[in-house]
């Protein structure tokens, strides 16, 4: 789209040189996903933006809903955005999108502004209300933040068994990645022919995001299937 600009991730002085009185808004995920799992150094850009009366967007469309560990990624960085996208998890595995915003963005938008052909389908706002509910009680909560834990503390290990190829273990809560000295294909396929289904976050990276019910089990059984693809194509590659 035109008029569009990119900063750095995670670069204040590469936002800071992009923003101008001219800026309607930064957007930005509050927690990289497909960039390569990277949490943010959200407090880089927030002065500049107010400066500049612009508004703070963050996408959590696959970050939020508890997924690190609060029911907004925003939350585990003491800053309060303009406006959140939300979705996937936000219905639990019901197609169901939505964007929250704060006054100052919302006062913008009048009744009938932005239609949506499909918007308040009652199924999806169904699942929503479940998971909202659940996230309020807050026993998903106390999950991720557990078996957050246990899959940082297991890929470490991983990481110390083979620091030649695993040369970096980052995320928080369930939503974590390793990146490889190598390509991460082969490893994400012998993954899946011993059960274990993966997906890359960029061309060196694996990326870990289990069910928000995942249990301390199965973690451990990904940890062991893991471990046993990487000896096999290692020792193949010997």
């Amino acid at each position: 789209m035109p008029e569009i600009v990119y900063a750095v991730y995670n670069s204040s002085a590469s936002v800071r040189e992009l923003i101008d009185d001219n800026t309607c808004a930064v957007n930005s995920q509050t927690c990289s996903g497909e960039g390569g799992i990277h949490p943010p150094h959200i407090s880089c850009s927030t002065a500049a933006l107010r400066a500049h009366n612009a508004l703070l967007i963050f996408d959590e469309v696959q970050c939020g809903m508890g997924r690190i560990g609060k029911p907004f990624a925003f939350q585990e960085f003491g800053v309060i955005p303009d406006a959140v996208t939300l979705a996937k998890g936000l219905g639990a595995g019901v197609p169901v999108g939505a964007l929250v915003a704060g006054e100052k963005a919302a006062s913008a938008f009048s009744p009938g502004d932005h239609a949506s052909t499909f918007g308040g389908n009652l199924l999806a706002a169904a699942a929503a209300e479940v998971m909202l509910t659940q996230l309020k009680e807050g026993t998903v909560i106390n999950n991720t933040a557990a078996r957050g834990k246990e899959l940082t503390d297991g890929l470490t290990l991983l990481q110390r068994e083979f620091p030649d190829l695993i040369i970096d273990v980052r995320g928080l809560g369930l939503m974590q990645g390793i990146e490889l000295s190598r390509e991460a294909a082969p490893f994400i396929a012998a993954s899946l022919s011993k059960g274990l289904l993966l997906v890359g976050a960029g061309p060196r990276v694996i990326r870990f995001v289990p069910p928000l019910t995942v249990t301390s089990e199965d973690i451990t059984a990904m940890l062991n299937i893991l471990r046993s693809a990487v000896q096999d194509l290692l020792q193949k590659r010997n």
